[in-house]
């Protein structure tokens, strides 16, 4: 049996109707409202609609402070003659926009999905026509003292003084071949570059380039803002090219984007940990209820010394401190929120966490994934692969939540721990280029990743010094 050619199961695969009737009357009425004289258009309107249907007066003018309506009615006619071309001409270029739009792979996706025709229309299309429909309108505007003129991947183009009637007599500026994902917002980036090369002095071609690359970031990735490149990442994507045209699946781009947009100044900090859970559960009388009480006032506590100072910061779990966990939020504070089942080894996580270690897509934005493994540089290959497999699953998850990590080692006292113990495991950890690769410039900013390593009754000062910690390590804490 030969599969069906209909597309009728396929909605999203139809074309747009651009030979209707409809559109050939919109067409036609714009082209000559475009095309006509504006004194014509007003001596047309003054014809049939002060002398024929007297609606409005011929002509005088009526202070608003006088009348409001005798001024409405004076100015309608006067209004609708001068805009009458301009109406036609976006008109026009918002008809062929949302055209071009409709066709786009996330409007096939919408209407896929059932969503009513007017709504992909009127809020999907329309709203993402508005970006070129107001860019040419600004076009109309600009003044003799210069503008700019976005071209997509054929770059940019400069003009001081009169408009060219060729674009390309302008100063241009290099494009970037991507894919575009997302148009919201690369207007107001390719604008920030643009200015960025202004204020520094540059010659034109510089501030067309930046504002081109920005650009290319915002439609080449999701989520309009905070898509937009760091000075780092735009100086390393300018020397080095497009190596692929989906910017967002770059991963030199993408880890360089997330380690030099972190906010918060953590270099010092003072963590007041209460943790605990194991602990807490073994004593007698042990209740949730007065446990959960014992972390608020602990979190009271640490509230208390910080006074709205910067660098302090608690420990607090989602178990038995759910609540403390919950006010500490805007406090201030950093938040670190331990993910590994107590005294687990091999390394287990929190059940409510979820086998894909979705549960922590739930967590606020200033909570820090923070997972403490017990290991030992002589342990069986069997338990570092298990070690290895769990914290690169919870890394993953952190890295797609955006959310940042804290890796907590201590030597396991399953072997014998020296001074060079604690140093060995946090370069374990690094050479495992599955977890934590480095990438990018030796100049780079350090990605969201803070180890802290604990060897009880051991100088660690002697074993940090003793090899060679290159500058991949950064937020190390040694204690």
């Amino acid at each position: 049996m030969q599969p069906s050619r209909s597309t009728d199961l396929l909605p999203a695969a139809r074309p747009i109707p651009d030979a209707s009737l409809r559109n050939r009357v919109a067409t036609s009425l714009s082209v000559l409202a475009f095309s006509i004289p504006v004194y014509v258009v007003g001596y047309m309107l003054i014809l049939v609609f002060a002398m024929t249907l007297r609606v409005f007066p011929v002509q005088g003018y009526v202070p608003l402070a006088n009348d409001f309506a005798g001024w409405l009615r004076s100015i309608i006619l006067p209004s609708v003659a001068m805009s009458a071309s301009y109406v036609a001409l976006v008109a026009r270029m918002t008809r062929t926009t949302v055209a071009d739009i409709l066709a786009q792979d996330y409007i096939r996706v919408a209407i896929a999905k059932g969503i009513a025709p007017w709504r992909v229309t009127c809020i999907h299309a329309l709203r993402n026509a508005a970006i070129p429909i107001g860019g040419a309108d600004q076009w109309h505007s600009c003044r003799p003292h210069g503008s700019a003129v976005k071209r997509g991947a054929k770059g940019a183009i400069a003009i001081e003084g009169k408009i060219p009637d060729n674009l390309d007599d302008g100063v241009t500026g290099a494009g970037f071949p991507v894919a575009v994902f997302n148009v919201l917002g690369a207007g107001d980036v390719f604008f920030s570059g643009l200015l960025k090369g202004w204020l520094d002095g540059e010659n034109w071609p510089v501030p067309l380039k930046y504002a081109n690359a920005c650009g290319a970031f915002a439609v080449s990735r999701h989520g309009c803002t905070p898509a937009y490149p760091s000075l780092e990442e735009l100086n390393f994507f300018l020397r080095r090219g497009v190596m692929r045209p989906d910017l967002r699946n770059d991963p030199e781009l993408e880890q360089l984007h997330w380690s030099t947009n972190r906010h918060g100044d953590w270099s010092e900090m003072r963590v007041f940990a209460f943790d605990h859970r194991m602990q807490l559960e073994a004593m007698t009388g042990y209740t949730l209820s007065k446990s959960g009480a014992f972390k608020e006032l602990c979190l009271q506590a640490a509230l208390r010394v910080q006074n709205g100072q910067p660098g302090y910061g608690i420990l607090c779990d989602d178990r038995i401190g759910k609540r403390a966990l919950y006010a500490a939020s805007g406090s201030g504070l950093w938040i670190g929120r331990p993910c590994e089942w107590p005294g687990s080894r091999p390394l287990t996580l929190e059940p409510a966490l979820g086998l894909d270690c979705g549960g922590v897509s739930e967590w606020a934005r200033e909570n820090v994934v923070k997972v403490l493994c017990f290991c030992h540089p002589d342990d069986e290959p069997a338990m570092w692969a298990t070690q290895m497999a769990n914290v690169r699953r919870l890394y993953a998850a952190s890295r797609r939540n955006r959310l940042e990590f804290l890796l907590e080692i201590i030597p396991s006292k399953a072997g014998t721990v020296s001074t060079d113990t604690v140093a060995l495991l946090i370069r374990r950890f690094y050479a495992f280029q599955a977890i934590f690769s480095p990438i990018g410039d030796q100049n780079r900013t350090c990605s969201r990743l803070w180890i802290s390593a604990t060897a009880p009754s051991v100088p660690t000062t002697a074993s940090v010094r003793s090899l060679p910690i290159s500058n991949e390590f950064c937020g190390l804490n040694i204690s």
